[in-house]
Formats: C-alpha cells, sequence, structure tokens
C-alpha cells in the first residue's frame, strides 16, 4: 500500500507539498522524460486548504500520469509564514531553478489563480534558464470559462436564503476585475436573490442593498466564494465576528458558505483543459496579460 501522508518533501532543493490523498512516490516520480507540470497557486496558511490543493493535484495526476508534479507559491507573506512553522515552500522561481538543476529542458506552468491578475502576470518576469516554459491561463481567462464556471455555480445557491458570490478583486488594478464585472451582470440578470461582491476593489459591496431585504426576512445568508480555496478571507472576511465582516455588514444572524472552487469536479476539469492547451510564452499570453482577461 502507498504512503500517504502530510509532509514537505525536498528534492534537489525544491520544495513539494505532498498533499493528503497523493502519493509521495507519485509526487517524486521524474525519470518520466515528459514536462513537469508547476501548479502555482497563491497560497494559503489555513490547514483546511490541504484537502483542495489534495483534490487539484489528484486530478492533474489523473489527467497526466506519467508527468512530475510539482507546486510553487506566489505570496511570499506566506512562504515565509510556512517557514515560521516549519514548513519549506518553493517560490515559482526557486522552482524552476530547481527543475533547471534536475535536467529538465520543459515544463508547464498552470495557474491556479482565478483571474490573470498581478499574481499571475508576475509569471512572465520568471528567468527559464533557458528551458521552454509553456503557461496555462488562469480560471476565468475567456467568456467560455465565464460560462462554465457560471453552471458549475448553480449547484451552490440556496433558496432558503439569498446569496453572496464573494470575490477577491484587485484594488490596485481595477481594470482586472473586468471578469467579475461581466459575471456579475450575467448572474444578477438571471436571479433576483443573488449577487456578487469583492473583497478588494471595485464593485465592492455595493450589491449588498440589492439583497438586504430579503436578510432580514430570512436572518441568513449564504457566500459562494469565487476563490480556490477557503482560507482566510472566508474565515475573517466573510465569517467573522468583527464589524467589518460580510456577515455583520449584512446583520445576517446566520451565515453559510459554499465549497471553493477548488473543490467543484467542474471547475478542476477547466484548469486540466488549461494544462493541454498551456502556450509557450507568446501572442496568446501577452494578449491576456495585456486584457485583463477580457
Amino acid at each position: 500500500m502507498k504512503l500517504v501522508r502530510i509532509v514537505v518533501a525536498v528534492l534537489g532543493g525544491l520544495s513539494l507539498v505532498a498533499l493528503p490523498g497523493i502519493a509521495d512516490d507519485r509526487i517524486l516520480n521524474t525519470d518520466t522524460g515528459k514536462p513537469p507540470i508547476m501548479l502555482v497557486a497563491f497560497g494559503s496558511t489555513a490547514p483546511e486548504t490541504r484537502q483542495t490543493f489534495a483534490r487539484i493535484e489528484g486530478d492533474v495526476a489523473k489527467a497526466f500520469p506519467d508527468r512530475k508534479i510539482v507546486w510553487a507559491f506566489t505570496s511570499q507573506l506566506i512562504r515565509e509564514r510556512l517557514k515560521e512553522q516549519g514548513e519549506v515552500l518553493s517560490s515559482p522561481q526557486e522552482a524552476l531553478d530547481s527543475l533547471v538543476r534536475d535536467g529538465f529542458h520543459e515544463v508547464v506552468l498552470q495557474s491556479l489563480h482565478i483571474m490573470p491578475g498581478e499574481e499571475y502576470q508576475a509569471i512572465f518576469a520568471l528567468d527559464p534558464h533557458g528551458m521552454k516554459l509553456s503557461i496555462g491561463a488562469p480560471l476565468l481567462s475567456d467568456k467560455r470559462e465565464l460560462d462554465e464556471v457560471l453552471r458549475a455555480l448553480d449547484n451552490l445557491y440556496r433558496t432558503d436564503r439569498p446569496n453572496v458570490i464573494a470575490a477577491h478583486g484587485n484594488a490596485k488594478r481595477p481594470q482586472l476585475n473586468e471578469p467579475l464585472r461581466k459575471l456579475a451582470l450575467m448572474i444578477e440578470s438571471n436571479r433576483a436573490d443573488t449577487v456578487l461582491a469583492t473583497i478588494e476593489g471595485p464593485p465592492g459591496t455595493k450589491s449588498f442593498s440589492k439583497i438586504r431585504d430579503r436578510v432580514a426576512r430570512t436572518g441568513a445568508v449564504n457566500f459562494v466564494p469565487l476563490m480556490l480555496i477557503s482560507g482566510v478571507h472566508v474565515r475573517d472576511d466573510l465569517m467573522g465576528d468583527d464589524k467589518e465582516s460580510w456577515k455583520q455588514q449584512l446583520g445576517a444572524k446566520e451565515a453559510s458558505v459554499s465549497p471553493p472552487l477548488g473543490d467543484i469536479p467542474e471547475v478542476r476539469a477547466i484548469l486540466i483543459r488549461h494544462i493541454r492547451d498551456a502556450s509557450p510564452i507568446g501572442k496568446r499570453t501577452e494578449m491576456l496579460m495585456s486584457s485583463g482577461g477580457k
């Protein structure tokens, strides 16, 4: 029986997260002759997010059984905090450096970011050391993905209370919130009991005014995270006891939270497709960067 556990394994200087449900010998298998797949996420210090990461990696491993799979995390703050707790995780550049040392000449980087924002665009500044670098688009990269995510969310809405789709958003570069604006229009034009709001940047929480009466009548609200994982944002910004939390702003006596996007099989299938469609740095990826995902 394969050993399954939560560890941080270090191979050739590259930190690999061996997550629950993924066998160590599968993650550390490098003798395949195929380009490795690097899963690039923002990261989280919340332990409960590990199960979601495991589900994502499990689907990737099933779709690409002959590939080495490694993880990299773009948030320096998250990496530093986890290092203080004894977990050493790689940045994308550190992961690339290690793959070069291991003799790889090609790698596929799959962004696990929701939109082509700053964390995603930073990938294009990496030094590949002459490696062929192909990049899979983030989740909400065009109209097709918007439609697919919209259908996937249908099963998460509650009918006994209003729903708030909770997106992170971008305050520094609000133009990158354009996919969220489009998604909000698509949702709110079809559902009077559902709105979209962002933690950072526009549209913010202006949409709360549309459901306050329903929250008052039902005494409850359901949050649907438009986030890969349910981490600190869900725990504190949405469900927290602080007066600034969304639950408190809405005056809800009761609040529920739907699973994050990474726990939805249909959403993980989109990411798998993006890995298959990953493009070398060039016209498509440059257009995606400049358009903000339009």
